[in-house]
């Protein structure tokens, strides 16, 4: 369940001309699924398809895979599209998700159902994840969110796209996703 006193915001609708903002959050581990939005990244940005979109990763994992990480972002040159930021306390988040419009939950395994999707999707964000574990009780294709199949740069390539050709989308299923959480995943209920 989520505090809704602690995490709320309202949905908002980026403009073309400005950066979509996307985060992941939460621990920096292979099963997680972080590669997978660098590699769709990457695809997109080899086709001059990757505009006004940032990435920012969040949070705390093995120094090995967070070097991987970098290393793939050299190697798709995506140095500027891409921030690594340490993990903050929970009471930061709601500042961290105002300055963000979409979160990525790739995770490639079966997670209990992510506080970080719930939490993000209170505060007002778009969410574009994977249905492993519980997630798939909070996210819906094209009502919700959108989803990809875990492990699948290409279809999470997919979705990205959708939502930097049509903006209209993040706030419609952010709001989507928060009235959700509002009603099904509320400390009361």
């Amino acid at each position: 369940a989520v505090d809704l006193e602690m995490f709320s915001g309202d949905p908002r609708q980026p403009q073309p001309d400005e950066p979509l903002r996307c985060l992941v959050a939460g621990r920096v581990a292979p099963e997680k699924g972080i590669h997978t939005i660098l590699h769709a990244f990457g695809k997109l940005h080899e086709k001059g398809q990757l505009k006004n979109i940032s990435l920012t990763i969040l949070g705390k994992g093995t120094d090995e895979y967070k070097e991987f990480l970098k290393q793939l972002v050299v190697l798709y040159q995506l140095e500027k599209f891409t921030t690594f930021t340490e993990p903050v306390p929970i009471e930061a988040m709601p500042s961290i998700l105002a300055k963000h419009d979409l979160l990525l939950l790739p995770s490639e395994w079966d997670e209990p159902l992510s506080c970080a999707m719930l939490e993000a999707m209170a505060a007002g964000l778009m969410v574009i994840g994977t249905t492993r574990g519980g997630s798939g009780e909070a996210l819906f294709h094209g009502q919700t969110g959108l989803t990809f199949e875990d492990g699948q740069p290409e279809a999470l390539a997919e979705q990205l796209l959708a939502v930097m050709q049509d903006r209209s989308l993040v706030a419609r299923l952010a709001e989507a996703g928060k009235a959700e959480v509002e009603t099904n995943f509320n400390m009361d209920v």
